[in-house]
């Protein structure tokens, strides 16, 4: 969904059930090592 669409991250944790947007930023961060916004520039096409 980063990558694929332009949503915001706020919608993206919302359809994604986060109840916080920080909480989603967190949760990807240990998954990856990286924010939601550096994947989503890292991974533009």
């Amino acid at each position: 969904m980063l990558v694929n669409t332009s949503l915001p991250i706020k919608e993206i944790s919302a359809e994604l059930n986060f109840e916080d947007p920080p909480y989603l930023a967190c949760f990807f961060r240990r998954n990856t090592g990286m924010s939601p916004l550096e994947y989503r520039k890292k991974n533009q096409m």
